[in-house]
């Protein structure tokens, strides 16, 4: 008997191999053949693929079709909050960050350091880092610092 976790074990067997003309030509069409609905694990293949090809804007696009249907899995709002972070998008990187509190869970330490390290970020990217870690929201000197010393 095929089942959700089936399909989807399929999924992820091609999205770790890097197949993404496989997973949209074999294995999507038995979701509709066989019956099967889609759950958040489907969707978190689809983004996980589609993240590893850097196709940034269809992240984006997937992610906020499905996020009123399914809650979101730690690994497709990891990949969706490294995409906004890699399009420079600031309303996407707090969208993300405010997920992660409303599912009560913590980014990955590499996005908030990465995050924690920008320089010129809006203030609001550094309240919300700052309700994860203090260390990463801390507004220091050297972040902000708008002139440099000149040498003698």
């Amino acid at each position: 008997m095929v089942t959700t976790y089936t399909l989807n074990s399929m999924c992820e067997v091609m999205v770790n191999s890097q197949r993404l003309a496989d997973l949209e030509g074999l294995v999507f069409p038995l979701y509709n053949e066989l019956q099967i609905p889609k759950d958040s694990y489907t969707f978190q293949s689809i983004i996980k693929i589609l993240h590893n090809e850097r196709k940034i804007l269809d992240v984006f696009k997937i992610y906020e079709q499905h996020i009123t249907k399914y809650t979101p899995t730690f690994q497709s709002l990891c990949c969706y909050l490294e995409a906004a972070m890699l399009a420079a998008d600031e309303d996407r990187v707090i969208k993300g960050l405010e997920t992660f509190k409303e599912i009560n869970r913590v980014p990955k330490f590499t996005h908030l350091s990465r995050l924690g390290t920008l320089q010129n970020i809006p203030i609001r990217i550094h309240a919300l880092l700052d309700e994860f870690d203090t260390k990463f929201g801390a507004v220091r000197q050297k972040i902000y610092k708008s002139y440099q010393k000149p040498k003698e």
